[in-house]
């Protein structure tokens, strides 16, 4: 005649079903790792941060004051540096102007190689980004193994703790 069965403990029936989540869990991440989740036709990009806008923005306006009150300056150090020279007040504005010209061209060039610099580690950034598959994962469903809530899975004590000594017991 066979045995009757005992009942299985319920601390164990517990610990089985922790570790079939946890497993569950690891299963749905090992399937939607390599998953990009990016906007689709019903949903819009998040809009960027207000911060970095006005950041972007402050930039850009320091850049440009900085340009012209350059060129005002070399503006009224050529005309300066001619009048004391002993040429005409014509003469000097003349030399002003075309120090400030000057003065204007290099500062364009300098803003394009400053432009063209951002923009290629922008490019660089977004390139890692792609090649690293982190894009806007928010919209992805959240795991639920087993049909269990995740509560359920974050309050399992870590491996090696007392806690799941005492339960192995």
């Amino acid at each position: 005649p066979a045995e009757p069965e005992a009942p299985p403990d319920p601390a164990m029936v517990k610990r089985r079903e922790e570790l079939r989540a946890r497993q569950a869990a690891r299963e749905y991440g090992r399937q939607v790792r390599d998953i990009r989740a990016g906007p689709t036709a019903n949903q819009t990009k998040a809009p960027t941060s207000v911060i970095s806008e006005v950041r972007s923005v402050m930039r850009e306006v320091m850049v440009g004051g900085s340009m012209l009150l350059l060129c005002v300056g070399v503006f009224f150090a050529g005309r300066e540096i001619t009048i004391t020279a002993g040429y005409s007040e014509s003469t000097g504005l003349i030399t002003g102007l075309l120090s400030a010209s000057f003065m204007l061209f290099v500062e364009m060039i300098l803003f394009v190689i400053r432009s063209t610099r951002e923009e290629g580690l922008a490019r660089l950034y977004r390139k890692r980004r792609e090649v690293e598959g982190v894009h806007n994962i928010s919209s992805l469903p959240q795991p639920r193994p087993g049909g269990q809530p995740l509560e359920t899975l974050k309050k399992a004590p870590p491996r090696g703790s007392s806690a799941s000594k005492d339960k192995d017991r």
